[in-house]
């Protein structure tokens, strides 16, 4: 394989998919520095009958191909189809960070095309990619692969970041749509995501209906199509929404304790915090200040709370 040999484009079967996980297919530096400096490194190909199969050097070719370029410089490899994808993806994960799309591809491939045991990429693929080796992680990667194109480019083309797009597999496939918009439309962060997923999971679970049936309610489809509340608006009234559903009883509970809370009257930057479903001993005090003067006046408002006696009312939601 030390040996460029000169290949015609026309001789490459760019159907051929066997090694390929590239996504997406197009990439406009690399088109930019092609266009520049040519082939800085060169393609490797195997002999497939009369054509070549693209074995590393997928987007260059195809740049070079919407180039109107006829020939290139390529190496030849004849070593096995395994050795010779794992060889595409070490060569480029040693290169360049992949997405998530790639190694949920790379993975269905290993797994369901080189028969590949599910231990084996568990041990020896995920922590290339920066993956704990955990079995969890391994079937969340799986499922990704079933995303379709529309899907994967909506993802990617928003910029949602891998770790919010991996608690998409928590979700049914048939409602995957909905969760996208989700994400990209109202754009929560990966915690309030997960704990989304969680909520609805509980929901659908207990009252045994589907997704679907959930998402299909008006008092929830409108949330979609509100035309005046902002992203952030909508994920909170949906999260909301979604709470009261599950836990009717805190989120009575949780209304009267902001009603007593706003008697206190605190200041902004200062925050009395119970613990998640009042499910606890201890309340938590957070606060931001810019200087000691400032660090002073919120140490005297905190002992003035402590002599009020609405404190008490709040400890007694305990």
């Amino acid at each position: 394989m030390n040996i460029l040999n000169k290949i015609r484009l026309t001789e490459i079967d760019f159907q051929d998919k066997t090694y390929i996980f590239s996504y997406p297919a197009s990439n406009a530096q690399l088109e930019r520095t092609i266009k520049e400096f040519g082939f800085i490194s060169p393609p490797v190909l195997k002999k497939k009958g009369a054509s070549y199969r693209i074995v590393s050097g997928y987007k260059r070719l195809l740049i070079a191909q919407k180039a109107g370029i006829k020939e290139i410089n390529a190496f030849i490899t004849d070593i096995d189809d395994y050795k010779a994808f794992k060889f595409s993806v070490l060569e480029n994960t040693a290169h360049r960070a992949l997405n998530i799309f790639e190694i949920s591809s790379i993975i269905h491939k290993l797994l369901n095309e080189f028969k590949i045991l599910k231990s084996d990429i568990i041990a020896n693929y995920l922590p290339l990619w920066g993956y704990q080796a955990y079995d969890k992680i391994f079937k969340q990667l799986v499922i990704l692969a079933n995303l379709s194109l529309g899907q994967r480019d909506a993802l990617f083309n928003a910029q949602i970041e891998s770790e919010k797009s991996i608690i998409l597999s928590e979700f049914p496939e048939d409602i995957w749509d909905v969760a996208i918009t989700i994400l990209i439309d109202m754009k929560p962060g990966a915690n309030k995501f997960k704990h989304l997923s969680e909520t609805l999971r509980e929901i659908v679970q207990r009252e045994k209906i589907t997704y679907k049936q959930l998402f299909s309610e008006p008092n929830i489809k409108d949330i979609f199509l509100d035309p005046v509340r902002t992203s952030s608006q909508k994920f909170e009234l949906l999260r909301k929404k979604l709470n009261e559903r599950r836990n009717p009883v805190i989120t009575i509970v949780e209304e009267e304790y902001h009603k007593k809370y706003a008697q206190l009257q605190l200041d902004k930057k200062i925050k009395l915090i119970h613990p998640p479903g009042f499910e606890g001993k201890e309340f938590k005090v957070e606060l931001n200040f810019k200087d000691k003067n400032q660090l002073h006046k919120y140490a005297v408002d905190l002992l003035n709370i402590a002599e009020n006696p609405i404190l008490d009312e709040l400890l007694n939601f305990l």
